[in-house]
């Protein structure tokens, strides 16, 4: 009996330093300093979607983010969606130089964010882009 236990232990022994080796090893390859990358200019189309209902209190402090984001403004377009607001949500988007798309609810028809962004996303060519990205207000 005490051979068979020390034979486990004996494995187990074995089998932790191998783990251990094994970690240390993946450890050291991070350490070597990265090849540099060539530098190259962006080329990729992004379409950058902001769902928003009476938002106007942050939608203008977030246009401003977007629209001066370190990335060739004629290679990406912010748009707004307006969903069903009651306020200057739009105008104050529209002011600081989004794209913006007004939705309004029929009678029956389903409310809220999903089906607005559903609704915004067959309104435009997203052939056009490489990349869509949505960001909440």
């Amino acid at each position: 009996m005490l051979k068979v236990l020390y034979g486990f232990n004996s494995l187990l022994s074995l089998l932790m330093t191998t783990v251990v080796i094994y970690w240390l090893a993946i450890s050291f390859f991070g350490l070597r300093t990265p090849k540099p990358r060539p530098e190259m200019p962006p080329s990729k189309r992004f379409l950058i979607l902001v769902p928003a209902h009476d938002e106007e209190v942050v939608i203008g402090a977030l246009v401003d983010n977007l629209i001066t984001l370190d990335y060739p403004r004629e290679l990406y377009d912010v748009y707004v969606i307006a969903d069903n607001c009651q306020d200057d949500t739009a105008a104050i988007a529209r002011a600081r130089g989004a794209k913006v798309l007004e939705h309004f609810y029929g009678i029956g028809e389903p409310k809220g964010k999903p089906y607005a962004i559903a609704w915004a996303l067959r309104q435009l060519d997203l052939d056009a882009y490489d990349g869509v990205a949505f960001f909440d207000a």
